[in-house]
Parts: C-alpha cells; sequence; structure tokens
C-alpha cells in the first residue's frame, strides 16, 4: 500500500455516531453545570472533519476558576521564593559575622594532587620564523583537600584542566 491509497482511505473513513448512553451521561453532567448541549447534525461533523477544523465549544460558566487556582499557585511560590532569598533589612545584619562566615575562614589547603588522564600529539606547527614546533595537549584531573581545625570538616574538590604546550623541534 503506497502513500496516496492511505490517504484515500483516510478520508473515506467517517466518524460514528456518540452511542445513547454516552450521550445521556454528558446531558446530565451538563445539567448540574447550566450549560446546554448542543448536538450538531452528522452532515456538519463530516464537514468539519473533512475541512480539517475542528469546532470548539463554550467555556463552562465556572471556567474562570481553574485560572485563579493557576494565579494563587503562583503567588504562592513567589512567597515562598522570597521567603527563603530575602534581603537584610538592617545594618546589625549586614555586619554580623556569621558562624558560616569565621568556619569558612578557618579552612586551610591541607594537600593537592594532580593526575595526566590524557595525552595528544596534535603534530607540528610552524611560527612566524618557520621553525617548527610540536604541539601537545594534556588533559588533567586536579585534585585539592582543604581541612577546617576548628570543626574537622575536609572539603575535597577536583579541577579538571586541558593544557596546550608548543615544544621546539629540533631538526636535524
Amino acid at each position: 500500500m503506497n502513500e496516496s491509497e492511505l490517504e484515500k482511505e483516510l478520508r473515506a473513513l467517517r466518524p460514528t455516531e456518540a452511542s445513547l448512553d454516552l450521550r445521556k451521561r454528558i446531558e446530565t453532567d451538563l445539567a448540574g453545570t447550566g450549560a446546554e448541549m448542543v448536538r450538531p447534525s452528522a452532515a456538519d461533523v463530516a464537514s468539519s472533519f473533512a475541512a480539517g477544523r475542528l469546532e470548539r465549544r463554550p467555556a463552562v460558566v465556572f471556567g474562570w476558576w481553574r485560572n485563579l487556582g493557576w494565579a494563587s499557585a503562583g503567588a504562592a511560590a513567589a512567597l515562598l521564593v522570597s521567603a527563603f532569598f530575602r534581603t537584610p533589612t538592617s545594618s546589625a545584619e549586614v555586619d554580623a559575622p556569621t558562624d558560616a562566615a569565621t568556619a569558612a575562614v578557618q579552612f586551610q589547603p591541607a594537600g593537592s594532587s594532580r593526575e595526566v588522564l590524557d595525552a595528544q600529539d596534535d603534530g607540528l606547527l610552524y611560527d612566524e620564523d618557520q621553525t617548527p614546533q610540536r604541539r601537545l595537549r594534556f588533559q588533567s584531573l586536579e585534585r585539592h583537600r582543604w581541612t577546617n581545625s576548628a570543626t574537622g570538616a575536609v572539603l575535597h574538590f577536583e579541577v579538571p584542566r586541558e593544557d596546550t604546550v608548543l615544544v621546539p623541534v629540533a631538526m636535524q
């Protein structure tokens, strides 16, 4: 089956009418909201599908409650964020040192190491004087350790690096 035959079969399809039970349930649900059920004719439905447009039914009377709910949720989120990220209100709050600030000052470097992960030879390059140089790339990982003697806390962090080195080559 090629694409044009499939399109012909899809165009030939027509929607079936809703069952009587489904229509009764919809009518009872709409009766509680005050809206009336609009039942288009089969010809209207077929022409709408053939034209490729879908009709939009009128909104329920109290549909704006949903929008009010989303607006309230947004306002609550804004209040929650502002509670966590508040700014100091007095100069005493700005000038007073906190325990975290004094503890951060007491961290001292305890050691570091560097591990070369990969080395690549990018070949020969020539500078302005036509002197040959070999370009090497080194990918490494630096590990640093800091300690706080007052609290006994140890801080580890890793820094990835990529270095490029030009090495002069003596041609014979």
